[in-house]
């Protein structure tokens, strides 16, 4: 083949590859913007052509290491996710496409008996094989809806792909040494290359599973949180009517008292009295939510608790009817991920100026939210459109990203932004009828 020739075609098949790379790792991952991404593909994109202009049949094993290094530079500098996710889906990715192209190749030999190493037939056929399985994948996947989800101890998914692969290069050289026996251990190694590419396929419904049970365990701690709120909403509500029934008992009976001291024209006894009385309505302080909503009230009121504690300045407008046609769970979600970020921001933020405004009302069927704070320093943008965290354990992102879940849930509306010190998030939730 002539070397333009083979640039054309190495080109063509490479960017086919990015294609292919990019509708698989989107299923899992985030995409990001920029200089890094565009670092990611251009590795990628020059391994491969090297790898095509370079292909050689019995350096399966070579060719194999430079597609994982490359998926794994396309997945780890143009997305965002844990690590391990995406270690773990580009490496599978290069498992996947590696094991193709050995079927197709051992398919060949098994029906030509010719050696296919060096043959482009082989080597087109797997990159055609590789489409309907990614849309396969895909398919399952969002049939599933949990293609994004992020499941724990995801380490336990990259052990058997790892013991897979040292597995599958074993075989590689037992054919590779066979000599006069090539024929008889290609049909093994073709039924082992098959085996170990449904082991790869079985990765997926093992992550189906994990990710099912990060989401249960995920609900049973907003439920546990709720439950929580609840308790202490109702034993705010009951002391403050405890409170409410012994202060108009003790009022009738101040009111007689000063009724006789104005009638003695006792003036400071008349004046103590009256301090003292306007003293004890200051001394606990209001329920800022009073709506009816138990799931609202109990956290705008667990904030207010918070707020006092760390000597910040609530605003608060809440006007809201008792019943909302929007899940409690979901409402907890929103509520609790906003009032922990602006609580975490103004922790920052001298104690003489923590201050934030939290308005919530009930227009035309649609529940508006939206709430201020200060902040100090410059806000770090992060992939996906969130802002970074300042927690301790560098975890970030994720209580925007699931407030942005809720918004699509109920195709709302969800915007942030931090200009002058002021940061703002704004959410509008259709309800569901």
């Amino acid at each position: 083949m002539r070397y333009e020739v083979r640039i054309i075609v190495s080109a063509c098949t490479t960017l086919y590859s990015m294609a292919l790379l990019k509708l698989y790792l989107e299923l899992f991952l985030t995409e990001i913007k920029g200089k890094r991404k565009a670092a990611g593909w251009l590795l990628f994109f020059f391994g491969q052509m090297y790898m095509n202009m370079n292909a050689a049949g019995h350096m399966w094993i070579r060719n194999l290491l430079m597609t994982l290094v490359a998926a794994e530079l396309a997945g780890l500098l143009g997305y965002t996710a844990p690590l391990w996710k995406r270690c773990t889906f580009s490496m599978l990715f290069a498992a996947l496409w590696g094991l193709a192209e050995l079927l197709a190749l051992l398919g060949f030999e098994i029906y030509t008996g010719k050696d296919g190493a060096g043959t482009i037939a082989p080597l087109l056929l797997s990159k055609a094989a590789m489409l309907p399985l990614v849309m396969g994948i895909r398919a399952f996947m969002k049939k599933k809806g949990l293609e994004k989800e992020i499941c724990g101890e995801g380490i336990s998914m990259i052990l058997p792909l790892m013991a897979a692969m040292t597995v599958y290069y074993s075989f590689y050289m037992t054919v590779e040494q066979a000599g006069s026996r090539r024929g008889e251990l290609s049909w093994w190694l073709f039924l082992g290359t098959a085996a170990m590419m449904i082991l790869h396929l079985s990765v997926y419904p093992f992550y189906v599973h994990r990710a099912e049970d990060a989401r249960i365990k995920n609900n049973e701690r907003i439920y546990i949180k709720q439950m929580e709120l609840y308790r202490k909403q109702r034993q705010l509500e009951e002391e403050e009517a405890v409170e409410l029934h012994t202060k108009r008992h003790d009022l009738k009976q101040k009111l007689i008292y000063i009724q006789e001291l104005a009638r003695h024209e006792e003036k400071e006894k008349l004046m103590e009295i009256l301090a003292e009385m306007i003293g004890e309505t200051g001394k606990r302080e209001r329920l800022e939510g009073r709506t009816g909503n138990l799931v609202v009230d109990a956290l705008v009121n667990n904030l207010s608790t918070e707020a006092r504690l760390k000597g910040i300045r609530m605003n608060t407008r809440i006007k809201l009817p008792r019943e909302l046609n929007i899940d409690d769970s979901d409402l907890c979600v929103l509520q609790g991920n906003a009032f922990d970020n602006a609580v975490e921001a103004l922790e920052e933020v001298e104690e003489e100026n923590r201050e934030m405004w939290l308005e919530m009302k009930y227009e035309r069927g649609s529940l508006l939210f939206n709430i201020k704070n200060r902040y100090t320093g410059e806000l770090e943008q992060v992939e996906g459109g969130g802002f970074k965290s300042r927690k301790k354990d560098g975890i970030h992102g994720f209580g925007l990203r699931s407030m942005k879940k809720v918004a699509e849930k109920y195709h709302g509306i969800l915007a942030a932004e931090g200009k002058n010190g002021i940061f703002t998030l704004k959410v509008i939730l259709y309800e569901r009828f």
